[in-house]
């Protein structure tokens, strides 16, 4: 299984602590600006829908960064899908081996991460993870974003040997301070699916 305790987050408090800060830097931001409005907002000061949507994503993303034990268990037990996971783990456990794993935290901006879908062993397509924003840079980029993504996936699939060859992929750029992509990197296998969805 290679779930995450991302739902334990999705009504915390620091989530909507962090969501309200988020809107008032909008707000902030747009009339410091004459109140231009935010990504796929029609002007003035007011949030658009889809400003509230990156905003609530950023928010929830920011809310599972944890520094201590207690936060980390505090999150595992908040967790549905850790509740079901291990559940399923105990009822077979000749099927299932569970871990928990604890990874360095890593920012990576909601805009530049992607779901890649390969068919034997070759990246067929491509999406954003967070498909409902909507960011102009992306729509702006999508060439470059398209082509380094396929570079840097025919570079490491044959050090990342998996079975079976047909699976969906996390993928992340990083972004140097010009805002010019300077690499790529891979967060993880979602799951092995069918051909019937490539």
């Amino acid at each position: 299984m290679f779930r995450s305790p991302k739902d334990a987050a999705i009504t915390s408090q620091r989530t909507i602590q962090l969501f309200r800060q988020a809107l008032a830097d909008h707000k902030s931001t747009a009339a410091g600006s004459g109140g231009s409005g935010g990504s796929g907002s029609g002007g003035g000061c007011t949030a658009s829908d889809n400003d509230k949507l990156i905003a609530i994503n950023r928010a929830h993303i920011h809310a599972l960064r944890v520094t201590t034990a207690d936060e980390v268990m505090n999150t595992f037990l908040a967790s549905e899908r850790i509740y079901e996971d291990l559940q399923l783990a105990s009822e077979h456990p000749a099927k299932w081996s569970q871990k928990f794993v604890l990874r360095q935290w890593i920012d990576i901006p909601i805009e530049y991460e992607f779901r890649g879908f390969v068919y034997n062993n070759e990246l067929t397509a491509l999406s954003q993870y967070y498909h409902f924003c909507y960011f102009p840079e992306i729509a702006h980029k999508k060439s470059l974003i398209q082509q380094k993504i396929k570079t840097f996936f025919n570079h490491v699939k044959s050090h990342v040997p998996l079975n079976p060859k047909e699976y969906v992929r996390r993928i992340a750029l990083h972004l140097i301070a010009s805002h010019r992509i300077a690499l790529c990197r891979l967060i993880d296998r979602l799951s092995a699916i069918g051909s019937d969805l490539m």
